[in-house]
């Protein structure tokens, strides 16, 4: 029997409105899963095909911010989870 995948929240600040939204995803999820669950849970009408989603720097980590890839899944990065 598989073993059912955890599910992560992930706060999310979307640039283009100004929002903060807080949504879940299974950690296998892929990245373009992804923005396209973002772009219709937060009613984005506009063309955001070349947007993506960035991972900000953490000061109290020192880790540097970047871009998920479009060819991974959430599972795939080291996010902090909790914050």
């Amino acid at each position: 029997m598989a073993k059912d995948p955890k599910v992560v929240t992930i706060k999310f600040s979307i640039q283009l409105t100004g929002a903060k939204k807080a949504f879940q995803f299974p950690e296998n999820t892929p990245i373009p899963e992804v923005v396209k669950q973002l772009r219709e849970k937060a009613n984005i009408q506009v063309d955001t095909n070349d947007h993506g989603l960035f991972v900000p720097s953490n000061p109290l980590t020192a880790k540097r911010g970047f871009w998920m890839t479009k060819d991974r899944i959430i599972k795939n990065y080291a996010l902090d989870y909790e914050n």
